[in-house]
């Protein structure tokens, strides 16, 4: 009877598991992810030597737009190609 159970119950209570705690992690981490970005543009916006202090927006985006870009075109030069 055991052999049973553990070869139904226990997959679909693990896939179970892993859906429920996926439909809850994945929200918290782009919540996350969106407050780490609107930190670090703060940051940079403050933190930004530009004068005077209202067009700094501009440098921040310029700087973080650059590094991000930076990050895509590393991460697109490491891509698997596909065959075909």
């Amino acid at each position: 009877m055991a052999l049973v159970r553990d070869r139904t119950t226990v997959p679909v209570v693990k896939l179970a598991r892993v859906v429920v705690f996926g439909v809850v992690a994945v929200p918290l981490a782009v919540l996350a992810m969106i407050l780490f970005l609107v930190g670090l543009t703060r940051l940079v916006e403050v933190y930004l030597p530009i004068e005077p202090y209202s067009s700094r927006v501009w440098g921040t985006y310029a700087v973080l737009g650059a590094i991000f870009v930076a990050a895509g075109l590393f991460l697109f030069s490491r891509r698997s190609r596909r065959r075909g």
